[in-house]
């Protein structure tokens, strides 16, 4: 299935939508550990480093996913492989 996602950079990558307004609001603690478990799964699975994790925002210019969730992806990359090892994934092809 391909999605439609970001305009030129749909091939070969992963949209995951979160419901809200992130621009305005800020995520639950509920949907940002929902979040960070399926990037990591899915980070493991096509073993993808944090650095090859983005928002829409850094495709494209919109506000999606909105300031309060973009600043959540910049604190998951700063501390990279924690958030692995805290779910018991492999953390050795982080680096």
């Amino acid at each position: 299935l391909q999605g439609a996602h970001v305009k030129d950079h749909n091939p070969n990558n992963l949209g995951v939508v979160m419901l809200g307004n992130f621009e305005n609001q800020r995520p639950t603690d509920a949907a940002i550990h929902s979040l960070d478990t399926l990037v990591t799964m899915k980070m493991d699975e096509f073993r993808l480093p944090v650095n090859d994790v983005y928002t829409h925002r850094e495709w494209a210019p919109t506000a999606c996913p909105g300031r309060h969730l973009q600043s959540h992806m910049q604190v998951a990359r700063a501390r990279g492989g924690v958030i692995h090892a805290a779910l018991g994934f492999p953390v050795d092809w982080l680096a």
